[in-house]
């Protein structure tokens, strides 16, 4: 068998949902599919900010418990088969569970893709075929994070360039540690060019070491993105 079908969120207050007993592993996995983000937010945790991306939910092994009507102890050992079969991973933080399931780009993206395809669709003028691969492709770009080494090569390649008495190493983990703390946010958008973000950060750090005034991450941002 295969195909898709669509599966509206919705069904969770539907009277066919019956809440009141408990799941089989299949009602399971499919309600953290439908309880997962389908677009980034910030989540407010006891007093803590925490990023929750595409494909991700911040809930307690309680709160799962209490969703599933199963014992806490059921949800770990249904979690720890979710994991084993490469379906989701889990992280524990300090006031509840990252929970993400694998590959959801992958499954899930382009049914997101075609929807706001559709939307922009309606509201501009019809372009030619090939103009509507061009849009298409580049809609559907995901960003991946640079490795540390990736970004400290490029580093020593831009401190090189611009002959700057700058420590490649020690300058490429301020930058990973920054833009993986912010989930590789630029401004209020996410990042798609890492190297570019990398040109706006040498710029300013030249700035500072020639006592001048540089663009600041701000101005630079449309660069990145």
């Amino acid at each position: 068998m295969s195909g898709w079908i669509k599966l509206h969120r919705s069904i969770k207050s539907h009277w066919i949902n019956e809440v009141n007993r408990p799941r089989t592993y299949r009602e399971a996995w499919e309600d953290i599919l439908l309880s997962v983000n389908w677009e980034p937010k910030k989540v407010l945790v006891k007093g803590e900010l925490i990023d929750c991306e595409v494909g991700q939910s911040l809930n307690s092994l309680q709160t799962w418990a209490k969703q599933f009507n199963w014992t806490i102890a059921k949800v770990r050992h249904f979690f720890k088969l979710l994991e084993k079969d490469e379906m989701a991973t889990f992280e524990g933080l300090q006031y509840t569970t990252r929970l993400t399931v694998c590959k959801w780009e992958l499954y899930q993206a382009e049914a997101t893709d075609e929807k706001h395809t559709e939307q922009q669709t309606e509201r501009t003028p019809k372009t030619s075929t090939k103009e509507d691969k061009e849009i298409k492709k580049k809609e559907r770009v995901v960003f991946t994070p640079p490795t540390l080494s990736e970004i400290e090569a490029y580093f020593s390649h831009k401190i090189d360039e611009k002959q700057l008495s700058l420590n490649a190493g020690i300058e490429a983990e301020k930058f990973l540690s920054h833009y993986s703390s912010n989930g590789w946010q630029v401004g209020r958008n996410k990042m798609k060019d890492w190297k570019a973000a990398i040109n706006g950060w040498v710029a300013r750090e030249k700035g500072k070491l020639n006592g001048t005034p540089q663009l600041n991450e701000r101005q630079t941002k449309l660069k990145a993105i």
